[in-house]
């Protein structure tokens, strides 16, 4: 358990630090607040593997080895960043009570870089939570949800939205009446009558901005899902996903979901998500949307510095952790998939294309459970570009792992800065295996635009195999860690 008692060493003095520091600070009283619990919740899963040993006269069992082994190899990274972080506190050596608030004020910037730092480990430590075997969770007692600059929010979500799937038929059923409404709420409105027709629609309502998606189905026939089936299973998910904590990851919050029938012979479900912000447009673009934002048949250079994509990257993959570590699978992961929000009020002023906004993954059009199984998805040759080679030739129950590889494509497109279209002359007529080579080839560009750390994460997406699920500790070192390396050196 060396990890761990590597990471309570450097955060115990880190918190020392910043709670000797919580006077002059509400910044430095949170991250106080939250090293404290982080802390904790280190002790409880050692005072677990303790216990589990204690049990077997003194050593552990070989699942716990395994166990064991598998969270510490999960948290090394986390370790390794905090002992960094820790060594720039120690070296500071502001440990005078008498200087304490005049040393604060004159190293104000200095210290909110390290703020800055810490505060974004506390997030990865957080994610890396959710992540956890169920095992270990079930002994963290998240922090108080009342206080919203506790860490843990993340974790207390991802429990909510698992206990919904748990519910029992019946219980079920009532939560997702409660969210489901026969017509659209009273007092909607929408934010420009020029963006009528849009794909996500935004309006206001009261004090927030609400984005609505449709979901069309056909009348209930042979192969068809029937009303009362997408109800179960698109009110099931809305259900999980009111649990969300607003912004704590880029999975939108839904705050319920109608039937509308206005149009003939084109029945649709409108999902409200709540966004966590004012836009700074009327119109949500798509990630594929900002791509192809760019004249002629070959596309100008970017505008965004460079660190904006690693970012977009990063947040995609930490919110795909979120949804397959809470039990959901996206199944429909695509660049046009992915949209873009962009805040009326950004930090540093810039729009696009001088900038890139906020990704958020929406449109799970065939979500489902990982407890429910799908048929082969028979598709147009660009949906296939973004389908596991396995789902397009037979009828495999859906794996994170196909949604891995979808991931590895939209990654693929975004370091390129441009959509998959441009490659259709030798994507189109490949079957599935060829069509998996062909990718992999055009990805060695990515090397020349990204760098070989992130050609690396998108060989590894597009090389999966497809027979076996993807771990989240793998998912973790292959993917997110490197994503975060990355932006935090460009930081």
């Amino acid at each position: 358990m060396d990890v761990f008692q590597r990471i309570v060493t450097s955060g115990t003095i880190i918190y020392r630090f910043y709670e000797s520091y919580a006077s002059c600070s509400n910044e430095a009283a949170s991250l106080a607040r939250r090293f404290k619990w982080n802390l904790r919740v280190l002790e409880k899963i050692r005072e677990l593997f303790k216990l589990k040993a204690s049990q077997n006269q003194g050593r552990l069992s070989e699942p716990d080895v395994e166990l064991l082994s598998e969270t510490s190899n999960y948290m090394e990274s986390l370790a390794a960043s905090v002992n960094a972080s820790c060594a720039k506190v120690e070296a500071q050596q502001w440990w005078s009570e008498g200087t304490k608030k005049p040393l604060w004020l004159h190293r104000r910037k200095e210290l909110r870089a390290l703020e800055n730092e810490l505060s974004e480990w506390a997030s990865r430590f957080d994610l890396r939570l959710v992540g956890l075997p169920e095992e270990l969770k079930a002994v963290i007692q998240p922090g108080d949800e009342h206080d919203k600059t506790e860490s843990g929010i993340l974790l207390a979500s991802s429990k909510k939205i698992r206990a919904i799937q748990t519910l029992e038929e019946k219980a079920k059923r009532a939560r997702i009446d409660i969210l489901y409404r026969n017509e659209m709420p009273k007092g909607l409105k929408p934010i420009s009558t020029a963006e009528q027709g849009a794909r996500f629609p935004v309006f206001q309502y009261k004090d927030q901005f609400i984005m609505l998606e449709s979901r069309y189905y056909e009348q209930s026939h042979l192969g068809i899902l029937p009303y009362e089936e997408w109800r179960a299973s698109l009110g099931a998910f809305v259900a999980a996903m009111n649990e969300l904590d607003l912004g704590i990851v880029n999975v939108l919050k839904c705050i319920g979901f109608v039937h509308d029938n206005s149009i003939e012979n084109r029945p649709q479900f409108r999902v409200l998500y709540r966004l966590p912000y004012s836009l700074s447009s009327t119109k949500v673009p798509s990630l594929k949307d900002l791509i192809n934002n760019q004249p002629g048949e070959i596309g100008l250079l970017a505008m965004h510095p460079l660190e904006h994509r690693y970012r977009v990257a990063r947040d995609v993959a930490k919110a795909l952790l979120f949804l397959h570590t809470t039990g959901f699978l996206h199944e429909n992961i695509r660049s046009d998939n992915v949209i873009i929000l962009e805040n009326a009020f950004p930090p540093q002023g810039a729009k696009f294309p001088r900038a890139l906004g906020e990704p958020y993954l929406v449109n799970f059009e065939f979500v489902r459970s990982t407890s429910v199984s799908r048929g082969v998805i028979q598709a147009k040759w660009l949906n296939k570009v973004y389908t596991h080679p396995i789902r397009q030739i037979g009828d495999e129950r859906y794996i994170n792992t196909f949604d891995i590889y979808s991931l590895g494509v939209v990654l693929l497109e975004l370091g390129l800065w441009r959509p998959i279209e441009r490659y259709e002359n030798q994507l189109k007529s490949c079957d599935p295996y060829q069509m998996q080579q062909e990718l992999l080839n055009i990805a060695e560009f990515v090397s020349t635009t990204m760098g070989r750390k992130y050609w690396e994460i998108v060989i590894w997406c597009l090389s999966l195999e497809g027979d076996r699920e993807i771990s989240a500790s793998s998912f973790v070192h292959e993917v997110l860690q490197k994503l975060e390396d990355i932006s935090d050196a460009l930081c």
